[in-house]
């Protein structure tokens, strides 16, 4: 198991009850911090599988340089927005909208405390 996150604490993103013990775990999601974790993976991976060594560095390297695109991309994209304020159907973009300065103002939750993927098949 990697534990891709070491040193970088998970942030608590306000829910409409917040729950001390919570945190919400979609770092993956702030190409960023998504980078960050890839750099880890594909050390460790690189150290683990010595033999594979230049194929799995060039993939890393492949997403490495696709996620600095998105980030790009998306810093050009919401630069000028003139509405910050997004609702979404998840409430899971806490590291995405924290990087590029939106604010979740609602989740939309059809069936409340159910999947997310299993709720919208019920529709």
């Amino acid at each position: 198991m990697v534990i891709a996150d070491q040193g970088k604490p998970l942030a608590q993103f306000a829910t409409e009850k917040p729950d001390p013990n919570e945190v919400d775990p979609h770092i993956w999601l702030d190409p960023v911090l998504a980078e960050m974790l890839m750099r880890r993976i594909t050390a460790e991976l690189v150290h683990r599988v010595p033999a594979h060594a230049p194929a799995l560095q060039a993939r890393g390297d492949a997403l490495v340089a696709d996620l600095r695109q998105l980030h790009t991309e998306f810093g050009r994209g919401l630069a000028d927005l003139p509405h910050r304020k997004v609702v979404t159907f998840h409430g899971a973009y806490g590291y995405l909208f924290a990087r590029y300065q939106l604010e979740t103002v609602g989740v939309i939750e059809p069936f409340p405390g159910a999947a997310t993927a299993c709720a919208c098949r019920r529709w």
